[in-house]
């Protein structure tokens, strides 16, 4: 297998993304799991969806990541609505996620 498989570069995709859970999440999450829960979600889904356009894929993972961010939030904020600026940040993140696990698959 050569050093630029597609295999090794999801691998460092998905390295790289994990790793900025961990650092957002040592940062300022509000609560432990905050940032990474979703990452994981978006790395799963991305991984396990039997899609084989890859930017479908990362739609639809980068979606459920937001989901579940926006739903935990939902939830620790005793079912009131954020705000918009949080679901703002929320966004960015799993758009930012997205992308860096979309620039790594590419073949």
């Amino acid at each position: 297998m050569s050093s630029s498989s597609p295999f090794n570069n999801r691998i460092v995709g998905i390295l790289i993304v994990l790793f900025l859970a961990l650092l957002l999440e040592s940062m300022a999450a509000p609560t432990s799991g905050f940032y990474i829960f979703p990452a994981l979600v978006i790395v799963g889904i991305f991984l396990f969806l039997p899609i084989v356009i890859t930017s479908i894929n990362i739609c639809i993972a980068g979606l459920a990541g937001f989901f579940v961010s926006v739903a935990w939030t939902w939830k620790l904020l005793n079912y009131s609505l954020p705000s918009h600026g949080f679901i703002i940040h929320v966004a960015v993140y799993a758009m930012l996620l997205s992308l860096v696990l979309y620039v790594f698959s590419k073949k």
